[in-house]
């Protein structure tokens, strides 16, 4: 306990915490008792200009030991049992937050020069009085253990993108002393603990990128939160056509099924040499792979192809075949493209049997569990959405020469059509009719290429 009034914790950027009565997610400030008396609040100030009484506190008493909120939200006045101040708190660094007595002068308590803050991050004292951030924000209670602060995050000196020629990547934190981990092979680098151990390749400078590689990386330090993952996707577009019929790492089959002929699943990586070798000139499988948008999903190889993963099990569906992912869309003339964490399962229904179909849809969903809840981008350019839950990939089905097996009339792979769908839909969207709009893109997993998509 103290003797005297309190800030033991403050929120300078709401967006999902602690809804006022008038229905906004305002900025707040808890202001402690820590005495033994009643105090009455009436002519107290708050600021947050050092040096200027900026807001005084109508009449309010607090009780030993209990907590006041006060909504940072720039209203200025008493909305029913709520009192709000009449300017609101700063997210910058440098920011000030000051309680002063009824003088207007003599600072109480104060905030000076306080560190950027975090969206629904709350800062202040613990319980054991050390200044820090609270990612689980206790909001009229007593304040639980806080995180010293946020790693930044990692640089990559060489964006993703495509490349002919190797190049030396270096990765970087401005957070002092803070180390990093990173992966080649798709798979998330982990922080250790007592019973894991961590899972990365700690990096101790710069290391060459020569062919087509996917680097994921975190940085951490010991009482910080974590970065989250970055995900890089480097594509080297002569080695695409190179790609074996069996990479390294990879299953040679894609698990069994009882309806395919022998029950293995054959896998399917290489390239078609009849596509690589007898192409015309401006028609080359480079020309073909740098002429439209690439997406690249980057995952646990396990998640996608292992026993228990999506590929290997296509027909199976629920919470349990939908896995944590890396997507990037990567433009080939170098324009900004995005990189997102998301989940990705199969998609579809008769084209999951790989009976009928072995190059399956995929379907994207954007979650907080993940990532960001929506994925704010013009993913489809020549579309008005920007704004996206979820997005599937179609692989085209009956349109697509991925075709397996033959069932005149309906399936014929040798006179399928790729662009059908999205020559009708354009058709039907511009005689005025609502329909789904789409694109086409190239897609790889895990570095390796899986083929021409169409994403809606």
């Amino acid at each position: 306990s103290g003797d005297q009034l309190q800030i033991t914790e403050f929120m300078a950027s709401n967006d999902n915490q602690l809804v006022d009565a008038n229905g906004d997610y305002s900025d707040w400030i808890e202001i402690w008792n820590p005495t033994g008396d009643i105090i009455d609040l009436e002519g107290y100030y708050l600021t947050d200009d050092e040096g200027e009484a900026k807001w005084a506190f109508p009449s309010a008493t607090l009780a030993p030991g209990a907590y006041l909120i006060v909504r940072a939200s720039g209203v200025g006045e008493v909305s029913g049992t709520e009192i709000h101040t009449n300017f609101k708190l700063s997210r910058s660094a440098g920011g000030y937050l000051a309680l002063l007595d009824k003088d207007g002068v003599t600072v109480i308590d104060e905030f000076k020069d306080y560190e950027e803050q975090r969206t629904d991050v709350s800062y202040g004292f613990s319980n054991t009085d050390k200044l820090g951030f609270f990612k689980n924000p206790t909001p009229s209670k007593s304040n639980n253990a806080s995180i010293k602060g946020f790693v930044k995050d990692t640089q990559f000196s060489i964006d993703r993108g495509f490349y002919d020629e190797s190049f030396e990547l270096e990765i970087s934190t401005a957070t002092a002393d803070a180390t990093i981990l990173y992966t080649l092979d798709g798979s998330e680098p982990k922080l250790g603990s007592v019973f894991v151990p961590a899972h990365g390749i700690a990096y101790d400078g710069p290391f060459t990128v020569e062919t087509t590689t996917t680097v994921r990386a975190l940085a951490h330090k010991g009482g910080f939160e974590s970065t989250n993952i970055d995900t890089h996707t480097y594509i080297f577009i002569d080695d695409v056509a190179k790609q074996p019929k069996q990479p390294e790492g990879w299953p040679e089959t894609w698990g069994t099924d009882g309806e395919v002929p022998g029950r293995v699943v054959a896998s399917d990586y290489e390239m078609d040499p009849r596509v690589v070798d007898n192409t015309i000139p401006g028609y080359s499988l480079r020309d073909a792979l740098l002429d439209i948008p690439t997406l690249s999903v980057v995952m646990n190889r396990d998640d996608f192809i292992g026993d228990d993963g999506i590929y290997t099990n296509p027909q199976s569906r629920g919470a349990n075949f939908e896995k944590p992912c890396s997507m990037e869309l990567i433009y080939p003339d170098g324009e900004e493209g995005f990189q997102v964490d998301c989940g990705v399962e199969i998609h579809g229904n008769s084209s999951r049997r790989p009976w009928r179909m072995q190059k399956h849809s995929l379907r994207v969903s954007f979650k907080t569990q993940y990532g960001p809840s929506t994925l704010r981008f013009p993913f489809l350019k020549d579309s008005s959405i920007e704004e996206y839950n979820k997005i599937v990939l179609r692989a085209c089905f009956t349109d697509s020469w991925g075709l397996v097996s033959w069932g005149p009339p309906r399936y014929r792979p040798n006179d399928s059509q790729y662009i059908r769908d999205m020559w009708m839909k354009h058709s039907m969207r511009d005689m005025g009719h609502d329909t789904m709009d789409g694109n086409f893109m190239h897609v790889y997993v895990n570095g390796l290429y899986w083929g021409l998509f169409n994403p809606a």
